[in-house]
């Protein structure tokens, strides 16, 4: 079976009922490196901007990116391309 280029975007909205003054997630939407799938480009892009975020690997060998966020945040956007 030949192979294919796909360019997969996920988009997500959090919307707060009331303005909150921090948040915590944790995102897994990196794809992984397989023998039959290549990762030419991925980004995760989170508004606000996050005051910290920290990579790892879950224990199945997923990547998580831990986020944290401050101020007054009313919509969380992330995007993974």
């Amino acid at each position: 079976m030949p192979g294919g280029r796909f360019r997969i975007v996920h988009r997500c909205r959090y919307a707060m009922d009331g303005n909150v003054t921090s948040c915590r997630l944790v995102a897994r939407l990196t794809p992984r490196v397989l023998p039959h799938q290549a990762v030419e480009l991925h980004q995760l892009v989170v508004r606000p901007s996050p005051i910290a975020r920290a990579d790892s690997l879950d224990v199945f060998g997923n990547a998580c990116a831990a986020i944290e966020l401050r101020g007054d945040i009313g919509t969380i956007d992330v995007t993974a391309v």
